[in-house]
């Protein structure tokens, strides 16, 4: 990952190892990274400053060991079936791109053996339709389980009224949030007052239940909870008066003489859903008018990076970790990579706590910098949270022990079994 050959997007994300910047910038190489390997199950790793979010991130996919000598004979099939060797519960059988995936369990994982012998896992093209094309292979007896996508919106009624689908619901919270990105460049969205107009004329729990209708919580601040530093009680409420008030403060009285700017989203039939309750109710309510725009999600990440001509964006991230430095850090201090999320939001006094707080190792005392740091962002309104996340999906009810990790919603399948 801290090879620049590499060209890894998550490269940044261990490159406080010392010597992991130094390489990805072309100022040093590979060889001076600080990871050694001590015996045949031992290595160190020094890292150029304290850290005390590096042992979250050593617990992630990061992580993984993979065997140097295959990606040396391979190259880049080394990810394919007939190459790739990893040390998880399962193994990559076959592998038919755009179509499945087979794992079958390792019989040589050092850990509990999975209960199931394999999984077959079926891939859904990337597009508005993609929900209904798995709810349709789920009602057709062709998957066990619709994974981590939830039905379309205009189905949930249906499934929930039916006796049978009905029972065969499970909903996992997730360490995930969704807002609105503005681009503070922008005269308009610089303007604090117009920036919580925005936000204090929504409707959350409309949006959650009557458009998306999905078990989703309305997010009062943008990080969701288990994520220590947040301050909820910091953000401002909900309050339409008080948003028309603020708008007609920064000079646009019921939203006259407001530019027309455009909301972009990737596509898919909840992210439009809440395209058209944003432009609705923001004109409904404020006066503004909004144009909206969709985009392939590949289309989207690469719009998103660096951008500073944009408008407004959907934005939404999960912990990869449940560690604060993987919020405040990663995605708004104002040096962050701006591959993640980009608002062009900038304020010293927020950088400044977020970087002393990660190296901070006593946790009450790091948890008031960024507590801190959230009530900055608050104060600001840097961006307009929306909601948090939450994964209904389906699951046959001969399928058991089923579950879906907070952390970015991967299904844990070393204990799933199957009970015809």
């Amino acid at each position: 990952m801290l090879n620049p050959k590499t060209g890894s997007e998550y490269a940044t994300t261990i490159d406080i190892i010392k010597g992991g910047k130094e390489s990805l910038d072309g100022k040093g190489t590979v060889d001076q990274i600080a990871v050694r390997a001590r015996d045949e199950r031992t290595v160190e790793i020094e890292t150029r400053e304290p850290a005390a979010y590096f042992l979250a991130i050593m617990s992630t996919w990061t992580a993984y060991p993979v065997r140097q000598d295959l990606i040396e004979k391979y190259g880049s099939k080394w990810t394919e079936a007939a190459n790739i060797v990893t040390s998880g519960p399962f193994k990559l059988q076959e592998w038919v791109p755009d179509q499945r995936l087979l794992l079958v369990r390792n019989e040589e994982y050092w850990g509990p053996k999975p209960m199931l012998n394999q999984v077959i896992m079926r891939v859904f093209p990337d597009g508005p339709d993609q929900e209904g094309q798995i709810l349709r292979a789920y009602e057709a007896g062709e998957i066990d389980t619709t994974g981590k996508r939830d039905m379309p919106p205009s189905e949930v009624d249906r499934v929930m009224r039916d006796p049978v689908l009905s029972r065969e619901v499970k909903i996992f919270d997730q360490s995930r949030s969704t807002w609105v990105c503005v681009n503070h460049l922008k005269p308009y969205f610089g303007d604090i007052r117009v920036r919580k107009a925005l936000s204090l004329a929504l409707e959350r729990d409309k949006l959650i239940n009557q458009v998306l209708k999905q078990p989703l919580k309305p997010a009062d601040s943008v990080v969701p909870p288990g994520i220590v530093g947040r301050v909820p009680s910091a953000w401002p409420r909900e309050n339409l008066q008080e948003a028309k008030n603020l708008l007609a403060q920064a000079g646009y009285p019921n939203g006259q003489g407001f530019p027309e700017f455009t909301y972009i989203y990737n596509a898919s039939a909840a992210n439009k859903a809440i395209a058209e309750y944003l432009q609705a109710r923001w004109k409904e309510a404020l006066g503004l008018n909004v144009k909206l725009d969709s985009m392939d999600f590949p289309s989207f990440i690469s719009f998103r990076r660096g951008n500073t001509t944009y408008d407004s964006y959907r934005c939404s991230w999960g912990s990869d970790y449940e560690d604060p430095y993987n919020w405040y850090n990663t995605l708004f201090e104002s040096r962050a990579d701006k591959a993640q999320q980009t608002t062009n939001w900038k304020n010293e006094q927020f950088d400044r706590l977020v970087n002393q707080a990660a190296s901070v190792t006593d946790p009450q005392r790091r948890q008031q910098m960024y507590e801190q740091a959230d009530r900055i962002m608050a104060e600001e309104m840097a961006v307009i949270p929306l909601f948090y996340g939450a994964q209904r999906v389906l699951v046959k009810p001969y399928v058991k022990n089923y579950a879906l990790s907070r952390i970015a919603g991967g299904a844990l399948l070393r204990q799933v079994s199957i009970e015809r």
